[in-house]
């Protein structure tokens, strides 16, 4: 394999080494580097006149994502359903498999890609927000996108529980409480079926 590093008691062998010898008979850390994989190293031990091979399943590196927005936002990324701990607008990602990356803003929808990326491949991603559109809070809102029907929530407050001394009262409807509503929202008109598929 081009590129290939091997290094072992103490000695260093490049290009497309096919075997290694001359090594002392002994117990050894075997390192092998790659430019493409994460350096894979284990032990061996090699005895006096003793011919083996070492079957080595690399892992290929990572590539890396930078995400750019038109303006600063505070975001998210879920990258095949992970969220992703970052630091900056730049994060690993898993080499050598299509991946789903998913940017959250507060306010937009979220944006999607399906992206597949090379050892050490760098691209950028300029992500276009696409703000979520309210409604006039007098009229229901139905939003096209996941064909839902939204309904304006006032702030306020309400008695719930019936008064003691209400008529066919039943033990419990009591106590009366109070509920606020302090800031208005959006709700879904209607429940809303998740099935177990």
């Amino acid at each position: 394999m081009e590129g290939l590093t091997i290094r072992v008691a103490g000695k260093t062998f490049t290009g497309t080494v096919g075997s290694i010898e001359m090594v002392d008979e002994r117990r050894h850390i075997l390192e092998i580097d790659h430019p493409s994989f994460v350096v894979w190293s284990g032990k061996i031990r090699v005895r006096d006149g003793e011919t083996f091979k070492i079957a080595v399943c690399l892992t290929p590196r990572p590539g890396l994502l930078t995400v750019v927005f038109p303006e600063a936002h505070e975001f998210a990324v879920v990258a095949d359903g992970q969220r992703i701990e970052m630091e900056g607008a730049a994060f690993p990602v898993v080499s050598g498999r299509l991946i789903e990356v998913n940017i959250q803003v507060k306010d937009y929808l979220t944006t999607k890609r399906r992206l597949d990326f090379a050892p050490n491949e760098e691209k950028v991603w300029n992500v276009m927000l696409v703000p979520i559109l309210g409604s006039d809070r007098e009229r229901p809102w139905f939003v096209s996108y996941v064909s839902v029907r939204m309904v304006w929530v006032y702030p306020g407050s309400e008695v719930r529980g019936s008064h003691p001394l209400e008529q066919a009262r039943l033990p419990n409807e009591g106590p009366s409480t109070t509920v606020r509503i302090s800031r208005g929202f959006w709700i879904g008109k209607y429940e809303i079926a998740q099935s177990a598929g």
